[in-house]
């Protein structure tokens, strides 16, 4: 998205919103990372809670694999609603667009994710209940699109501590919703469907207001803005489709070759290793504004002492976290999920490494949408799930449960040298363009 060649958004503004003085005063860096951090890795461990849930109110493990179905499926559309628009939106520093232009285009987008999945899970999938909760689990993930956009708000005014009440608000909300729905429906679609119900009360009572005192959310857009808008996003929504279907597929694949109930053991074993993966997330994403304004700014060196230090904390997160949950991991599960898991808990450590390349593909595609190379973040993740569509079934036939993270790492791998490839070349290029227009 080059502000240089995208229309101007329709409302009068930097941020369609009238009134400065009524704006709330920014947060310092840390403390945005803070609330951010503490409050969506609390929503993240509700999350991995739910599975656990689905396990202890369920008889055996079917349910807790039509939930990692659902889930799987439910996230590559839920991709298509986000449309990785938070990182456009937040680096979008030149105000290219209005925020009533993104709310608009939200729209747009949960649309098409619902009209592309319908298809895909009546075709891909057995069975009335399992298609009805894939649809109920896109229905949750779409109200978290809309939330996002109302972060990306937050985020741009510096105030991300709205973003982590909300974010513990809805922890608390989605885990007493679900199993409620659980207990008292007695199946998964009504736990999943009451748990929808209960977040969306958080978007619309909480987190909306908060975002509508920084600017105006009316969505308002002409079909040239909203054209543009899609067309500048298109590749790194295409990315991050890409990105997460590595792992969607995998399970997919291992579904059909092993049953659902060791894909419930999978999923069950390996939801604690994608906690680290949210955690290191969120550690980096308050960084994206600063790291956008010295990419603008041409500040080379200081852009890349910033990214460096951005790689230290992901990479030395990363490290500690996977010594801290390998350490734990046998006992922990066993405790969680009864004797039951300690069969296959010796999977735990390949699950990390998959969510630690995960966590990193994660971080180059987003450094390379900032850097306005979204097309590289797509060759990619397009050659990760290449990668993986072709070694999943032989790798799972080859070592069971194990063979599906070693596929998505041998998959993850081969993207983090492309990206890596693709951020040093962009570095270079903004480096010899810096130095030709000092002697010019």
């Amino acid at each position: 998205m080059d502000p240089t060649s995208s229309p101007r958004c329709e409302t009068a503004g930097p941020e369609g919103a009238s009134d400065e003085r009524s704006r709330p005063a920014p947060l310092s860096l840390k403390r945005n990372i803070a609330w951010n951090t503490t409050g969506c890795l609390f929503y993240q461990g509700c999350q991995w809670l739910t599975t656990i849930v689905v396990v202890w109110l369920s008889h055996g493990y079917d349910n807790a694999g039509i939930l990692a179905l659902a889930m799987a499926v439910g996230n590559i559309f839920a991709s298509i609603a986000l449309y990785k628009m938070r990182t456009f939106q937040v680096s979008d520093v030149a105000n290219a667009y209005s925020q009533g232009n993104y709310a608009a285009v939200r729209f747009i987008t949960v649309g098409a994710a619902f009209a592309l999945c319908i298809p895909y899970a009546l075709l891909t999938t057995t069975g009335t209940d399992t298609v009805l909760c894939i649809l109920a689990f896109l229905l949750f993930k779409s109200d978290e699109a809309f939330a996002d956009l109302l972060y990306g708000v937050d985020q741009r005014g510096m105030r991300m501590d709205y973003i982590g009440i909300s974010q513990l608000l809805r922890g608390v909300a989605s885990l007493g919703a679900f199993s409620l729905g659980l207990l008292v429906g007695h199946n998964l679609l009504a736990a999943i469907g009451t748990m929808f119900v209960s977040c969306l009360a958080i978007t619309l009572f909480y987190d909306l207001p908060h975002a509508q005192r920084f600017a105006s959310l009316r969505p308002r857009i002409y079909g040239r803005t909203a054209l543009s808008l899609l067309r500048s996003g298109l590749p790194a929504v295409l990315a991050l489709v890409a990105n997460i279907a590595v792992v969607s597929v995998s399970r997919q694949f291992l579904g059909a070759l092993c049953g659902e109930e060791l894909l419930g053991i999978y999923a069950s074993i390996s939801t604690p290793a994608v906690l680290m993966q949210a955690a290191v997330g969120y550690l980096y994403t308050p960084m994206i504004g600063h790291l956008s304004q010295l990419w603008n700014s041409h500040d080379v060196h200081g852009l890349i002492r910033f990214l460096g230090k951005m790689g230290v904390l992901v990479i030395g997160s990363l490290a500690l976290c996977s010594a801290l949950l390998v350490a734990v991991a046998p006992w922990l599960l066993t405790l969680v999920f009864g004797e039951s898991i300690a069969p296959w808990a010796w999977i735990f450590p390949s699950s990390m490494l998959c969510t630690a390349l995960i966590a990193l593909i994660s971080l180059a595609c987003d450094v390379l949408i900032v850097f306005r190379r979204p097309s590289s973040a797509l060759l990619s993740c397009a050659a990760a799930f290449l990668v993986a569509v072709v070694a999943a079934v032989p790798f799972i036939e080859a070592f069971s449960l194990n063979g599906i993270n070693l596929s998505i790492s041998l998959a993850y791998g081969l993207g983090i040298v492309i990206a890596t490839i693709a951020i040093v070349s962009a570095i270079r290029r903004r480096c010899m363009m810096k130095t030709a227009s000092q002697n010019s």
